[in-house]
Order: structure tokens, then C-alpha cells, then sequence
């Protein structure tokens, strides 16, 4: 059974149920959280803290104080830069450390391959 991998919030137009094999990352700006989907971006008022403590178990990691990022749509990391899909991000220099670790770890184990 492929059980698909999705988290539900409160969003203004009502309950909305996010994939996380949609969801590039989530950006806060002004105590406001847009998650960035493929195709959509979700808008709601929102702690980043909580959705981090709901996503980490996807493997979703921080890489500063307003981005969320799932390692899945990493392109590349560069620097002090991380791409994700098309856009790219700054890695903060107190969070590089966790983030490069947490992103070694989830290329090691989930990230290898998903054929069964």
C-alpha cells in the first residue's frame, strides 16, 4: 500500500491537506508561513518552530531562522547557498552545521532510493 505522505493545516480557507512530496519548503515572513508547493503556495498565519517539530519526521530541515527546506527538492548546496527546485536560499552560519548533518543523514538513509 503506498501510503502517501501528507500533513493537514489550518489554512484561512478552511482544513487543507499538504503533501509532502509536493512541499519544496516553508518560508516564514512576518509571523506569516507560505508553504511553497510545486504548483502552490499556502499562506497562513503560523510558528515555524511548530512545523518544524510536525515536518522533521519527513525529513524536512532548517537551514536558518525563516526557511524549512525538504531535502528531496535540493538541488545543490553551495557555500552559504542551498537550491531548492529553482530557487535559491541562505544557510545560515549557526544552522550549517545541523543542516549539513541532518542532510548527509537523510541522503543516507531515505534519500538512497525509493523502489520498495
Amino acid at each position: 500500500m503506498n501510503e502517501e505522505r501528507s500533513f493537514t493545516v489550518n489554512a484561512p480557507g478552511g482544513l487543507c491537506r499538504i503533501s509532502t512530496d509536493k512541499l519544496m519548503y516553508v518560508e516564514i515572513i512576518k509571523h506569516r508561513l507560505h508553504y511553497h508547493l510545486i504548483d502552490d503556495v499556502i499562506e497562513m498565519t503560523g510558528v515555524l518552530s511548530t512545523v518544524e517539530q510536525e515536518l522533521g519526521s519527513y525529513g524536512f530541515l532548517r537551514c536558518n531562522t525563516c526557511y524549512l527546506v525538504n531535502p528531496k527538492f535540493i538541488v545543490r548546496v553551495k557555500g552559504a547557498e542551498v537550491q531548492v527546485g529553482d530557487r535559491t536560499l541562505q544557510i545560515s552560519r549557526p544552522r550549517r552545521a545541523a543542516f549539513m548533518e541532518g542532510l548527509t543523514n537523510w541522503y543516507a538513509g531515505a534519500g538512497g532510493g525509493n523502489h520498495g
